[in-house]
């Protein structure tokens, strides 16, 4: 998935490999490209397309009302 929002560009992607190292098993990756230092490299990773889809949402949502990526991320 990919969507911009003003100069951010919202990626989620599936990883090539798991990136749990031993925990959770984490196969994809969210990630903003852009929009200044505030944001511009900030990433969160999931274990199910599901979840990925969803935190996705969020975060394009959180930008567009001006909110830190962070607001209602679960732990």
């Amino acid at each position: 998935m990919k969507t911009d929002v003003g100069e951010c560009n919202v990626s989620t992607v599936r990883l090539p490999f798991d990136h749990g190292y031993g925990g959770t098993p984490l196969w994809y990756e969210t990630m903003i490209f852009g929009g200044g230092d505030e944001v511009d490299q900030w990433q969160d990773r999931y274990a199910t397309e599901q979840e990925a889809s969803e935190g996705h949402a969020r975060v394009v949502e959180n930008l567009k009302a001006g909110r830190s990526p962070e607001d209602g991320r679960t732990p």
